[in-house]
């Protein structure tokens, strides 16, 4: 590697490695050169252990082939790709990723590579029980606690308690539906229906 080509990554480096995403940095030959704290914190490597290593080592065997030429292929043809891939952390568990990457380019010619990985987030609805689950798209479709208790054959005080454990357990993003359950329904407590419980 020539030094221009050192200090176009060392600058690239420079402007991403504060993200909070994980961040890896790769040469020419797609090895890696970087990672900061956010991704061996992710993946359970130190830095050390996969520098001159090619991101391959965190691929699962089954992957399909093809899949990877692609974001190969994307990164150095169109400059960058975007989706969803499967990563291996080190004590061996899986790990699904949305990935970006993009090319490093000086002088017209590709210097290295630099990617960007966040864990996947499912709906935060798939953490709840099938119960829950029902009653919250009960819920979501504008029914009160006593029309989704009659609809489940159950109190309308386990759906209250529902409703109760649900607050606790969802993401802001899933919010506006329990919010109008307990401004209109009277379910909410103080203790986990405050700003603060939904703003940190």
């Amino acid at each position: 590697m020539t030094l221009w080509q050192q200090d176009t990554l060392d600058a690239v480096w420079q402007a991403v490695n504060v993200s909070a995403e994980a961040v890896c940095l790769c040469d020419a030959r797609n090895r890696f050169v970087r990672v900061n704290g956010r991704f061996t914190q992710l993946y359970g490597w130190r830095a050390e252990e996969l520098t001159r290593q090619s991101p391959a080592r965190l691929v699962p065997a089954d992957t399909e082939p093809a899949l990877l030429s692609e974001v190969n292929r994307a990164t150095r043809e169109t400059g960058g790709w975007e989706g969803d891939l499967v990563n291996v952390r080190r004590d061996g568990a899986t790990l699904r990723i949305r990935l970006r990457t993009a090319s490093v380019r000086s002088r017209g010619t590709t210097v290295g590579f630099v990617g960007f990985a966040r864990p996947w987030v499912e709906s935060p609805a798939a953490d709840l029980s099938p119960k829950q689950q029902r009653i919250f798209a009960l819920l979501a479709a504008g029914q009160a606690p006593k029309q989704i208790a009659g609809n489940l054959a159950c109190s309308e005080s386990t759906v209250r308690e529902h409703l109760r454990r649900m607050m606790a357990k969802l993401a802001v993003p899933n919010l506006a539906a329990l919010t109008l359950c307990a401004v209109r329904h009277g379910c909410q407590t103080s203790a986990n229906f405050t700003a603060e419980r939904f703003t940190s």
